[in-house]
C-alpha cells in the first residue's frame, strides 16, 4: 500500500468510526493521518473537529 493509501484509508476509517458516534477511536485514525502527512489540513481539521466534540484542547 502506498503512502498515500494508506493515508486515505485511516481517514476513511476516522470518518466511518466518527459517523457511528466512536470519537475516541476515530480520533486514533486522523491522529494517525496526520502523523503520516503532517501538513495535510483536512487530517488537521478532522482531529480539531474531533477533540472539540470530545472537550479536550
Amino acid at each position: 500500500m502506498t503512502d498515500n493509501a494508506a493515508f486515505t484509508t485511516l481517514m476513511e476509517q476516522g470518518s466511518r468510526l466518527h459517523a457511528a458516534g466512536q470519537a475516541e477511536q476515530a480520533l486514533a485514525q486522523f491522529e494517525k493521518a496526520l502523523a503520516a502527512q503532517p501538513d495535510n489540513v483536512d487530517a488537521a481539521n478532522a482531529c480539531a473537529t474531533v477533540l472539540t466534540q470530545l472537550g479536550k484542547p
